[in-house]
């Protein structure tokens, strides 16, 4: 669960009235949201995280995948892994194990440090034939530079 304990911690504080004053945590949430808006991965993934929780937001599972999608085609490793786990455990999304395998690939090749660990695990569900289908989709999405990942 990449950064998802920063990101509880950053609402944390309106959960339980302690760590940050309600104001100062819609500020975090809110700064969050306008990064996200303006196409910075980074926020994108985190706003993902919020939204997949239901942390400082309304839980909206379908937003969530659209914003780690965003995260990853813009080639952000945790948001790649992230998109791997949505379409690993159908959070948003149809569940899905070779697109599962195709984006922990990916998040591998790009130096996330689970994805390897995530991408062999699912392996062992699919086929030969469904896990070179899903490297070839990894192969194809990368050389474009992720506009054809579908």
């Amino acid at each position: 669960m990449h950064r998802l304990a920063t990101l509880l911690a950053v609402t944390a504080g309106l959960a339980l009235g302690a760590v940050q004053s309600a104001h100062a945590q819609a500020s975090s949430v809110a700064g969050i949201m306008e990064g996200a808006a303006q196409g910075d991965a980074v926020a994108q993934d985190d706003l993902a995280t919020l939204y997949e929780w239901g942390a400082g937001v309304p839980q909206d599972l379908v937003e969530a995948a659209r914003l780690y999608r965003l995260a990853a085609e813009q080639g952000y490793p945790a948001g790649q892994y992230n998109l791997g786990n949505v379409y690993a455990h159908g959070i948003g999304v149809e569940q899905d194990n070779a697109r599962a395998y195709m984006w922990y690939s990916i998040a591998a090749d790009e130096g996330d440090e689970d994805g390897p660990y995530d991408r062999d695990r699912i392996a062992s569900l699919l086929t030969a034939d469904q896990i070179a289908r899903a490297q070839e989709m990894a192969r194809r999405c990368m050389e474009s530079n992720y506009s054809q990942c579908d």
